[in-house]
C-alpha cells in the first residue's frame, strides 16, 4: 500500500457529503465535535478502508475520531509509514 497521510483522510472527509464543518477540520480535530454522526464516520471510514485496502474491524470504529487517529491506526497495523 502507498504511503497514507493525514492529507488523504482530509479528502476524503472532503469529498464524503458528510456534516463534518469543513471550515473547522484539521488533523487533529474530533470529526464528532465537527458535527459528523455515526453513519458519517462509517461513510469515511468506507472510504479510508476502499483507498487503503486496509479493513478496519468493527470493534475498533470508536477510537477513530480524528484524521490523525485514522492515520496512526492505519499505519500502525499495515506498517505503513505517514
Amino acid at each position: 500500500m502507498p504511503q497514507f497521510t493525514t492529507e488523504d483522510v482530509l479528502e476524503i472527509v472532503r469529498g464524503a457529503g458528510t456534516k463534518v464543518d469543513l471550515d473547522a477540520l484539521t488533523p487533529e480535530a474530533d470529526l464528532v465535535a465537527l458535527g459528523a454522526d455515526s453513519l458519517d464516520i462509517m461513510t469515511i471510514l468506507l472510504d479510508v478502508q476502499d483507498r487503503t485496502g486496509f479493513e478496519i474491524p468493527d470493534e475498533d470504529v470508536g477510537g477513530l475520531r480524528t484524521a490523525r487517529s485514522i492515520v496512526d491506526y492505519v499505519t500502525q497495523r499495515s506498517g505503513v509509514a505517514d
